[in-house]
């Protein structure tokens, strides 16, 4: 794992999202990615403000990336970047591809993952048309009886279901719940030693 390498020359998946936080779905999802089809590296880039979710919730962006950080280090061919979180603002995707673009002229490819959900919204992105002849859109698709409706050049790749989510995650902190098994320790340690998610009183330690 480490901050962006020299990608020229490299095929390249960006996993973008808030991770908020990052869990043990995310990266099996992008281990599948990596092994099926041959990515030098996968590229977690948190958001900033994503535009297509509220992030009134969002702990310090700064947090979110700490816990990509751990939840990566020990896989080479995994890494970061906080380009969206120095940019500021909201994050808009063809604003990331082009200064990836700018900053490695010679990238060999870049693919783009998205989940089922956002196919539909996709003519409401910015520059889409444009963002579609920079990249490869790969769209994850959670069942074969998904039924793919858009007009849109996406490569379709199925993904098993897997039952984690981050909203889950978050409102089991909340209620005090176990969160073992559904991301990594370091991430888990973070949350805890950082009081992440958690609105009325303090979880204890103990109660992990």
């Amino acid at each position: 794992m480490s901050k962006l390498n020299n990608l020229n020359g490299k095929k390249i998946a960006i996993f973008g999202g808030s991770f908020n936080p990052v869990h043990n779905g995310h990266l099996l999802t992008a281990q599948k990615l990596y092994e099926y089809f041959h990515f030098d590296y996968i590229l977690f880039i948190p958001a900033n403000i994503p535009v297509h979710k509220n992030s009134k919730d969002f702990p310090d962006a700064t947090h979110r990336l700490n816990m990509v950080k751990l939840a990566i280090e020990n896989y080479p061919y995994f890494i970061y970047s906080d380009i969206e979180i120095k940019r500021g603002g909201f994050t808009y995707t063809i604003d990331t591809v082009m200064e990836l673009k700018q900053r490695f002229p010679l990238i060999q490819k870049i693919s783009f993952i998205i989940g089922d959900d956002l196919l539909s919204g996709l003519s409401s992105w910015k520059n889409i048309d444009q963002l579609l002849q920079e990249v490869e859109l790969i769209c994850l698709k959670r069942s074969k009886d998904n039924i793919a409706d858009t007009d849109y050049p996406v490569l379709f790749f199925l993904n098993p279901l897997y039952d984690i989510s981050s909203t889950e995650i978050r409102k089991r902190i909340k209620a005090k719940l176990p969160i073992d098994f559904m991301l990594p320790d370091r991430v888990k340690k973070y949350i805890l030693d950082n009081q992440l998610y958690i609105t009325s009183s303090l979880i204890h330690k103990s109660s992990y």
